[in-house]
This record gives structure tokens, C-alpha cells and sequence, in this order.
């Protein structure tokens, strides 16, 4: 019997139960420990760092892929924890990870105060070569399209169409990917991005982000990103922000009347109909806000189905 780890910024786990995740429904463990101290922040996936080495006497190098990424998704406590490892196999899904689908009991707990102080502590001993945006190891893509292509391999591998929203987030995060992925969407014969539909998604950003607030969109880093690239748009993207200061009231108002600012793939039927449903309705905006999007997902769930039929 040996063991794996598994890193998590929830503390006082006994057992882990699989979920589901890009590769699928499983409890995600990894036969590293230092591995599992950086996969234990509370935030981050591909689009905001990347973890990798050469060969086995290669230290690991963590790359920041967006700007003050690092302090956001750190910026947490953990607990490292121990699992049989009889039930994992290995799947290919990378940093020396393996996976069961089975739910474990934990062996052991180690608790970890500071995520980013211990990685940094890592780092000074040699053990791990960290890059601070916007700096890269050698080989690595200076133009990040190792990005784009990602995101791509991941929507063949989920069986998902490419639409416009597919990189709603990748240009949220890479603004300067912005005519990479327009040469991907006309090669799909479908209407490319113009240059202030950027705002427009820093917006849909900001919006969700006061609906999810357990999730990070990384707004700040949005921010420095399009400065550094566009800097006319810093005070629009600065003037959006302003959305989190409204009252609940302006809130509601504001989002029922853009709906197709924010759902541009909303019909006007379906548009009117949701105004319609909730324009007297005086609860808080997230659960306004929670419960329309859930009645999209509905409907765009439905219109499949009856095409598909």
C-alpha cells in the first residue's frame, strides 16, 4: 500500500467524494506532495497558471499567466491530506496526477496556514521555479496561444459546439488573444469579435460576479490586462465597476433591461417574456439574477431537445 495526496482549502475533511470535473467524476489526488500544495488554492485553471516540468530531476515551474494572479488564488489557507492509494489510476490528465471513483477516507491532515507563503518558501529552497507574470520559462509561448488552443481541445473533448461564448473568458483574462481568436471564429464562418464587445464582457464579468461571489472572475487582473493593452478602455472598464455600488433595486432594473446585453443569444420573445415574469418581483438581485439564468438554461436545454427531435 502506498500513498497520494490531495490539496484542498477545505480543512477537517474525513472522507473526499468524487465530483466532477474536466476529466470527469472523480476524487483527483496526486503522488507529489508539492504538487498538491499548489493544486490546494482556492481558485485557478489553465487560463490563469500553468504547472509543468521537464523531466523528473527538473524542479517544477509555476507560470502566472495573468497579472497579480498569484495573490488572488493563494490567498487562502489548507489542509494537504493522504489517501490510500489503491484505487487511483492514472489517466493522463498531468501533474503526476491520478484519480479513483471511489469516495476515500483521509489518513492524515496537514494543515497549511498561507498557500502563497508556502509556495514562495518552495520556491527560495529551490524546489519549485516560479515566473511572476508577465515573465515565461524558455519555450513556453511568448503570445500565449498554448491558451487558445486549450480552450479548443477542451470543447472537442466535452463534445461542446464553438459559439462566441466559448471564449467570453479567454479574452476576459488575454485580451491581446483577440485577433487570434477572431481567425478562429471566421475560419468557423462565424461573426468575429469587435474591439469594444471587450467591454461588454468585462461587464457580463463584473455582473456575475456579484451573483457568484464564492467564484473568482478576477476583475482586477482584467483590469491591469486591458490597461496594458488597450489603455483607452481602462476608465470604461473602471466605469463598469461601479455596477457592485448599485442599490438592489438599480440592480434588478439594470439587469432585466440588458438581458440581451448579457444573454445575447436571448430572442426578443424570450427577452420580453422573462421582463414580464420578474419586472414586480422585489427580492434580492442574486436571486433574481440566479433563478433567470436558470430558467435560460432551461430553455436553451428545451430548443435542443426539440431539435434535436
Amino acid at each position: 500500500m502506498g500513498i497520494v495526496y490531495h490539496g484542498s482549502p477545505v480543512v477537517g475533511l474525513k472522507t473526499l467524494t468524487p465530483h466532477q470535473s474536466t476529466h470527469g467524476n472523480y476524487v483527483y489526488a496526486t503522488k507529489e506532495k508539492l504538487v498538491a500544495l499548489i493544486l490546494s488554492g482556492k481558485y485557478g485553471d489553465d487560463m490563469t497558471f500553468s504547472l509543468f516540468r521537464n523531466g523528473h530531476d527538473d524542479p517544477w515551474k509555476l507560470v502566472e499567466r495573468i497579472p497579480n494572479g498569484f495573490a488572488t488564488m493563494f490567498n487562502n489557507s489548507a489542509s494537504i491530506y493522504t489517501l490510500n492509494d489503491d484505487s487511483f489510476k492514472d489517466i493522463q490528465t498531468g501533474f503526476s496526477e491520478v484519480v479513483s471513483e471511489k469516495e476515500l477516507a483521509t489518513l492524515s491532515e496537514e494543515r497549511i496556514d498561507s498557500v502563497y507563503a508556502e509556495i514562495k518558501k518552495l520556491a527560495q529552497e529551490g524546489k519549485i521555479k516560479v515566473y511572476q507574470y508577465p515573465s515565461k520559462p524558455k519555450g513556453m509561448a511568448e503570445n500565449d496561444k498554448d491558451l487558445l488552443q486549450k480552450e479548443l481541445k477542451q470543447l472537442e473533448r466535452n463534445n461542446k459546439t464553438l459559439t462566441k461564448n466559448t471564449f467570453f473568458r479567454l479574452l476576459l483574462l488575454h485580451p491581446n488573444l483577440f485577433d487570434e481568436v477572431n481567425k478562429v471564429l471566421q475560419e468557423h464562418n462565424l461573426e468575429a469579435f469587435k474591439k469594444d464587445d471587450l467591454i461588454t464582457i468585462f461587464f457580463r464579468a463584473v455582473i456575475f460576479q456579484e451573483l457568484y461571489p464564492e467564484e473568482e472572475l478576477y476583475l482586477e487582473s482584467a483590469v491591469i490586462a486591458i490597461s496594458r493593452l488597450f489603455p483607452e478602455y481602462v476608465d470604461k472598464y473602471k466605469e463598469k465597476l461601479h455596477f457592485i455600488t448599485y442599490s438592489e433595486a438599480e440592480k434588478r432594473k439594470f439587469f432585466l433591461n440588458n438581458l440581451n446585453l448579457l444573454f445575447p443569444e436571448l430572442s426578443e420573445a424570450e427577452k420580453e417574456a422573462l421582463q414580464e415574469k420578474y419586472q414586480d418581483d422585489n427580492r434580492d438581485f442574486k436571486d433574481i439574477g440566479i433563478e433567470i439564468i436558470a430558467d435560460i438554461k432551461k430553455h436553451k436545454i428545451e430548443k435542443a431537445t426539440n431539435r434535436t427531435i
